[in-house]
Parts: structure tokens; sequence; C-alpha cells
């Protein structure tokens, strides 16, 4: 063989194989979650193949005592829900825009702080409380500016708080028990002050928690409703915990494991969200079985093209018809909404009108 044939032939060889690399990376990008209907209970998630109700504790008004009790326990280590307003007391701010507004902080151990904002509506009977998700240092009101116009449209009082350690709240450099001093600015570092006494997922709830007590004990609201944005996932854990929050939004804030598992989403990263000790108690499913109790009612929005967390295809709407079929016995009521086409993780237009509608109903 001469060597032009040689070189020929090792060039073919090359580029076959580039040809095969660059295939494979096109189809592996090209694939997405496949989760498909068999029946009125089954579905396809890659591999599995699983009936939903079957990991769904919390199927009878008897569950919902139960796993409430036992999340609570969990969380205070007390039999009930605790209703002292100890840790939150209002503040003078300075040099803010939006001087209108009341300001409360609400003190937690390891001087982890929560800066609430309060805004007093033309209707002082309902009580909209607002909580974002991630969010850069001194710069954290600005993503909930269009939840903030749409909500005030309500005209309830509205409250509006960010993630611990975010926003205007703190980020303390406390000293924790064999770590030595810690500068608490992400939610993996609350995990270090984890005890048989306390959980770190009270700094997400303790706000919201303060807040109801606080403002419900002197106005004496006839609903309460709570928003979540994003890491606002907090709406999600905390309405089924207080049968106090009628209505509850959970935007681009959630989604069962068995699907945020599964490419393209994003590795399952917050700390908060997949914590085990929490969700062998109660999983996402239980949780958005237990926000309907009492008659009350729970709408997830996903964005379709989200490019941030959560993406929202149909598929994300596998696990609805098991929520409906099971909160319908006591009244209460689930929905998941898909805006369609929308690329941003900030609410679309046609989602912040599907809230509006939401809160008419």
């Amino acid at each position: 063989m001469n060597k032009g044939r040689l070189f020929l032939r090792i060039i073919m060889f090359f580029t076959f194989i580039l040809l095969v690399t660059a295939y494979y990376f096109y189809d592996k990008n090209q694939k997405k979650i496949e989760l498909k209907r068999h029946s009125s209970k089954r579905l396809v998630v890659d591999v599995p193949t699983f009936n939903i109700e079957d990991i769904i504790s919390v199927k009878s008004k008897k569950d919902i005592k139960i796993v409430r009790d036992l999340l609570v326990k969990f969380i205070w280590h007390r039999d009930e829900l605790p209703l002292d307003v100890s840790r939150i007391q209002k503040i003078e701010v300075e040099d803010v825009e939006g001087q209108s507004d009341e300001w409360y902080e609400v003190e937690m151990p390891y001087q982890v702080n929560s800066i609430i904002r309060f805004y007093k509506g033309v209707n002082s009977e309902c009580l909209n409380i607002l909580h974002n998700g991630h969010t850069t240092q001194n710069g954290g009101w600005e993503p909930l500016t269009e939840f903030m116009i749409a909500m005030k449209g309500q005209g309830c009082d509205l409250v509006y708080m960010n993630m611990p350690l975010h926003a205007d709240n703190n980020r303390p450099e406390v000293l924790i028990k064999g770590f030595g001093i810690i500068e608490l600015r992400d939610h993996k570092h609350l995990q270090m002050i984890e005890s048989q006494d306390f959980t770190f997922i009270r700094y997400f709830l303790e706000p919201v928690l303060q807040v109801v007590n606080f403002f419900d004990d002197y106005k004496n609201y006839k609903s309460i409703n709570l928003i979540g944005h994003s890491g606002g996932w907090t709406t999600v854990l905390y309405a089924a915990l207080d049968e106090r929050i009628k209505k509850s939004v959970s935007h681009a804030g959630s989604l069962p494991l068995f699907i945020r598992s599964v490419k393209p989403y994003k590795p399952l990263a917050d700390a908060e969200q997949v914590y085990m000790p929490l969700l062998k108690i109660a999983n996402y499913l239980d949780l958005y079985v237990l926000g309907t109790s009492h008659g009350r009612s729970q709408l997830n929005i996903y964005n379709e093209y989200d490019n941030c967390c959560f993406a929202g295809s149909e598929s994300n709407k596998v696990y609805e018809p098991e929520i409906k079929n099971i909160v319908s016995q006591w009244g209460g009521e689930f929905e998941v909404y898909i805006s369609k086409g929308h690329k941003s993780h900030a609410p679309s237009s046609e989602s912040l009108s599907y809230i509006h509608k939401y809160f008419e109903k």
C-alpha cells in the first residue's frame, strides 16, 4: 500500500470518528424529558414505570393530621404550630424607596434575620404574602416588582419578603461548634447549624409564621394568601403546615423529584429543596395535598422555556390528576398552569393575569 492511500485511509478514519462523536452529542442534547401517560395513573420517566398514587402518603383527612403533626414536631419540636410573635418587631428604615411601607424584622438563631415590608391596601380584610427566591444581596426587591404591582391590584394588605441570606437580609459571621467562624452566605452553610434540637428549615418558615401570627393577631383577616416565586418554594411547605393560608401560588418553585431528577433539569442543588429528613416525612406530592386541606386551594405555575429552573411542558402536569382526585374529597382545589412560550424565569403577563383571576374566584 502506498503512502498516499494509507494517508487517505487515516484521514477517513478520523473523519468517521469525528462524525460519530458529533452525532452522539447532538442526539444527547436533543433528548427531552419524556413522560408518557399509559393510563389515568401510570407514566414512564425514562426507564422506571410506576403508579404516582403509590408514592402519595396523604390520602385522607386522618392522613392530613398524622403527617402534619409529624412535620410540625420535626421542624419546631412541638405538638402544635407555634403562635407566638416573639421574633418580629417593627423597625425604621431610611433612604429606601417606598417610604409609605412599614418595615419589620424577624430575628432568628445565630443572628440570621429576615427583613419584611408591609404595604397597606384598600381592603384590610385580606392579606397577601409575597415570598421571593434567590437574588443578590441589597437588590432583592426588583424581581418582585411585577408581582408587587399585580398583588397591589388585588387591594389586600401586602407583605413582601426574601429568602434567608438574600437581598436585605443579613449574612452574619457566626461561631459554629466544630466548624469555627463561618460567614453564612449560602443555604448550604445553614446546614452546619443542624442539631437534634434545631433544623435549618426553620429559617425559611419562621419569617412567614411570625408574619401570619403578628398581623392576623390584631387584624383578624378573613383570608390570608401566600405567593412564592422560585426559591419562594417556602410557599409549598408553609401552606402544607398552616391552614390559615387559604390560597397558595407557587411560581417556578417546586417539582416532584421524579420529574426534576431527569435531564434536562439542573442537578438537585438547593439544600432546602432536597432536604431528605423532611421529604421522607412528606414528599412534594404530599405537600401539595396538605396545602389544600380544609377546602383550601393551591396553584403551581411553570414557564414553558424557563431559562433558570423548573421549565414546564405538559409533562409537568402528570401528577395533577392524582392530586385533584385526592383533594376533591374535602373540597380542596389543585391546579397546574403552564405559561406557554415564556422563556424567562420571571412571571409572564399571562401568568400574572391568571393569578389575578385565581384570587378573584
